[in-house]
């Protein structure tokens, strides 16, 4: 964790403290996903999600950060998840290109949203991009997806949570594979 960030590295100390206590290494149970394994703690540092292929497992601080509960049914597997600022909602993206919103009480869809692929004949792979990463803005008024086709295409969108707006038109430009939010929202 980096120096200037002490909340994260608090966040990051409590879990490998906890992982010494229990003499036992920290272990998500499931198949390994195909593309690069994904995790999102929720605000509280008390929930820790990660994903495999096709559920997202759910690991909390009462319980030790033991596994606590896998999230099924999407349909098509795993591919990013990102909690919500006010951690209410967890956002999990598949390789449908569909994001599904999740109410953290129950874990229950609320929302979907389709994330289009960009389908461009310059990729040198089979022309359908797939999602690689959620963000949510700090006042989580905004959602933030973005794919990639393994190779060199790949679209952002800005999807407006709050007030029923239409998705902001997306931008196309290279792979990508992570996104984030500045402490402002201002910056993607």
């Amino acid at each position: 964790a980096r120096k200037d960030r002490p909340e994260m590295q608090r966040m990051f100390d409590r879990a490998v403290a906890r992982a010494h206590e229990q003499k036992a290494p920290f272990v998500v149970d499931g198949p390994a996903p195909r593309s690069r394994p994904a995790t999102a703690w929720s605000a509280d540092g008390k929930t820790l999600a990660a994903i495999t292929d096709q559920y997202v497992s759910l690991f909390d601080d009462k319980a030790g950060f033991a596994e606590t509960r896998r999230v099924r049914g999407f349909g098509s597997n795993v591919r990013a998840i990102a909690f919500s600022p006010d951690g209410k909602t967890l956002a999990v993206g598949t390789d449908d290109n569909v994001i599904r919103l999740l109410d953290t009480a129950d874990y229950r869809e609320t929302k979907q949203l389709l994330h289009e692929s960009a389908k461009t004949p310059l990729s040198p792979y089979d022309g359908r991009d797939t999602l690689s990463a959620v963000a949510f803005s700090p006042d989580g008024a905004l959602l933030a997806s973005a794919s990639s086709d393994g190779g060199v295409q790949g679209i952002m969108r800005l999807w407006s949570l709050r007030g029923g707006k239409e998705p902001r038109p997306p931008q196309g430009g290279h792979s990508t594979n992570a996104i984030s939010f500045d402490a402002t929202g201002k910056t993607l």
